[in-house]
């Protein structure tokens, strides 16, 4: 008889919940999972091997996950792993040389999950299927509704394949951060809304703004495999990220941010910049979800500062315009909610130099 409680968790809902997904609405594949050994012992489950251990029991993760990758051979469809437990507001971060996109191959470096129900249940993900990286906010479920997703494969290390590199993804309340060696490259914005905005592959991190409604608790796991259901596709996959490079843990529902303002487009700060005519636009940002707003900016000039929002129209509109002092700090809180900002700096004397433009965002 299968135990209904493990960890605090209700194992019965995770194994209803699982068998009902199949992943079939994620990725089109007539999955069929084998939930009796979810929680096998240790702090991963079992592996699942799709066309070879299923119909059956999980196996020992060790089987297909070793300190080279978690391999998926040739005679299966994809293999995953995935946490016993949920983490709340997640981050997860695996050390790694990830695989370049190749046609007929899936590599999931990263994966986060929820079963809470069937409106709750989808992936957040920074993987490959096929074709480029992206990363993937997928919450609720809404007909004729796209998840939000953007690309981040041209802003990649360019040795990504061959050398080591930090990946975190960070799920927030408002929405997914992800991360680079420490450097934001990657931002989608939850709104709840059928509006979708996107900058993919975009300097100095990319945006995407859509619809997902997410939950707080997701489990973490690793998938790689075939993306045919077809066995004379399958190829053998590897995904080279050992067990000792992988961590996760509970996060914050929204972590203070003291975010650099950059040139739009671009990875050059603001802070720095010289402008010789005309205007400096800095690139979006994002404050939806944040109370707190604080913007800071300073230039050797006297000049206009524009704030506008994006608002749901797709339209970007003045929120605020202030005049800025030469050589002095301006600061300013804003009080209002908006999915993403951006400021336009036109200053009365030419050349001018800007020496300080950040913005401090807390909850």
């Amino acid at each position: 008889m299968a135990v209904e409680y493990v960890d605090g968790l209700n194992y019965a809902k995770l194994a209803e919940k699982l068998r009902a997904f199949a992943y079939r609405d994620i990725v089109g594949l007539p999955f069929t999972y084998d939930v009796d050994s979810v929680f096998a012992g240790g702090k991963f489950t079992g592996a699942w091997a799709y066309g070879v251990e299923i119909p059956g029991e999980a196996v020992d993760a060790s089987k297909y996950w070793t300190t080279a990758g978690l391999r998926c051979p040739s005679d299966a469809q994809g293999v995953a792993v995935w946490t016993r437990r949920t983490f709340k507001y997640p981050k997860a971060a695996v050390v790694a040389k990830i695989p370049p996109p190749q046609a007929g191959a899936y590599y999931y470096p990263i994966c986060l999950f929820n079963m809470a129900s069937s409106e709750l249940g989808g992936p957040i993900e920074f993987h490959s299927y096929g074709t480029d990286y992206d990363i993937l906010a997928a919450g609720a479920w809404k007909t004729g509704v796209s998840h939000p997703f953007v690309k981040v494969q041209n802003i990649l290390p360019s040795d990504y394949s061959t050398a080591y590199h930090n990946y975190m993804v960070k799920v927030n309340r408002w929405g997914v951060e992800f991360f680079i060696d420490g450097r934001l490259r990657g931002v989608v914005v939850a709104t709840q809304s059928d509006f979708r905005y996107q900058l993919n592959n975009t300097l100095p991190y990319a945006i995407a703004v859509g619809y997902a409604a997410l939950n707080s608790e997701f489990c973490f796991g690793l998938r790689v495999g075939n993306t045919s259901s077809n066995p004379a596709d399958w190829g053998e996959r590897l995904l080279p990220i050992s067990p000792h490079y992988v961590a996760v843990g509970d996060g914050e529902a929204c972590p203070p941010r003291a975010l650099h303002l950059y040139v739009s487009g671009s990875d050059t700060r603001l802070a720095g910049q010289s402008i010789s005519s005309g205007s400096l636009s800095s690139h979006p940002i994002p404050i939806f979800g944040y109370p707190n707003k604080t913007l800071f900016f300073q230039a050797n000039q006297a000049g206009t500062l524009l704030i506008e929002v994006l608002t749901l129209t797709g339209n970007w509109r003045t929120y605020d315009t202030n005049t800025i002092s030469a050589n002095t700090l301006w600061w300013y809180k804003m009080t209002g909610d908006a999915v993403l900002a951006r400021l336009t700096f036109t200053p009365t004397t030419y050349p001018c130099s800007i020496s300080e433009a950040e913005v401090v965002l807390n909850a």
